[in-house]
């Protein structure tokens, strides 16, 4: 099987992890330079919030990618094996959902449900593992059925939130963020067979996911031509983004020994961590959201791009930087690093093999 080993560290897709939680924090920045970003977003001048249209565009399906490529195991499937690799995996993502979901909603208010990329990412981890699990019965092409049910059941879920809202109401059933799954399983089908040292690789691939991106970008996002993301149409934009990141961090930064990279390396080692933290970081600046607004009535769409983009930035750097000392204080103790952050600290290990 062509799967990526868990323990592996892959420097490029450390690179898009990471750059996929900067551009998550700063959309959260944006979010919080207005009173209300929801009626920043619906009732404002379209320009106002143009930096995170953009990013929102493509970061959570690019993340959700990056998840995938390490969604599957690479071992032989036993109902032992399966449990323990789901109850490994509920212990990483679950415990930190509940856990500091839970002191989230008790210390700064909002929804319990704020941390639903942990939820959803298990929910997305089960459902490949089972249906994985049960094909590697099936002789000579289970992997094969496996792929082939896996985005199928991707493409339906897609269509079902696009169709039907009313689900949504559902306790536990998350329709905004499920349409995601068509993102996982495409990571989970490049791992398998291995597309992104083939295909992707390709730079006549880049060209043209380039060319879709850059016009789908500026004809949705920019111009504001309504495609609902969940339409499959409506995922072209981020499928492109997705394409044009893993060339760029693979095959055109692949050599680069920058500092940038090297920070956007460490960010996507600890993605986890800096997704459960930065959002007791998360401060409002009014001011801001005032002065886009201001900017917005006068045509100052530029201006906007640069204040957002520069603001969102620093603010995020900064709030990066809290993360990593929280999460260092946090590492010192195995119980909290784990019920927290959904690791065992790595701090505690060294300290005992000594």
């Amino acid at each position: 099987m062509n799967l990526i080993d868990m323990k592996e560290r892959i420097g490029y897709i450390d690179s898009m992890k990471g750059f996929a939680i900067l551009l998550m924090v700063m959309g959260h920045v944006i979010a919080y330079q207005f009173p209300s970003w929801q009626v920043a977003l619906t009732d404002s001048p379209r320009v106002t919030m143009i930096v995170w249209r953009i990013i929102y565009s493509f970061h959570m399906p690019l993340l959700m990618f990056c998840s995938g490529l390490f969604a599957l195991h690479a071992y032989e499937y036993t109902w032992k094996s399966v449990a323990q690799f789901i109850w490994k995996r509920a212990l990483t993502l679950l415990f930190p959902f509940f856990i500091a979901g839970l002191i989230r909603y008790c210390t700064l208010g909002g929804q319990f449900l704020d941390y639903w990329y942990l939820y959803i990412l298990f929910v997305f981890v089960v459902i490949v593992t089972i249906i994985d699990g049960l094909c590697s019965l099936i002789p000579k092409h289970g992997k094969n059925v496996s792929s082939i049910l896996i985005i199928s059941l991707a493409v339906v879920v897609h269509i079902v939130c696009s169709k039907y809202y009313w689900f949504n109401k559902l306790p536990f059933l998350d329709l905004d963020h499920t349409h995601l799954f068509l993102f996982f399983s495409m990571g989970v089908i490049c791992a398998r067979y291995d597309l992104c040292n083939s295909l992707l690789s390709k730079n006549w691939f880049f060209t043209c996911a380039l060319v879709i991106f850059g016009f789908l970008t500026y004809w949705i996002t920019i111009q504001g031509y309504h495609i609902p993301r969940q339409t499959l149409t409506g995922c072209i934009l981020p499928i492109s983004a997705i394409f044009i990141f893993v060339y760029l961090f693979k095959e055109g930064f692949a050599n680069s020994r920058s500092r940038s990279i090297k920070w956007l390396q460490d960010l996507g080692r600890h993605s986890l961590e800096i997704y459960i933290i930065h959002e007791f970081f998360l401060f409002r600046v009014h001011y801001i959201g005032d002065y886009v607004l201001k900017l917005a009535n006068t045509g100052g769409g530029q201006t906007i791009f640069f204040v957002q983009l520069t603001t969102s930035f620093v603010s995020a750097v900064v709030i990066i930087l809290l993360c990593y000392m929280v999460m260092n204080v946090i590492n010192k103790s195995s119980i909290l690093s784990q019920v927290l952050l959904g690791r065992k600290s790595t701090i505690v290990n060294e300290n005992e093999k000594q």
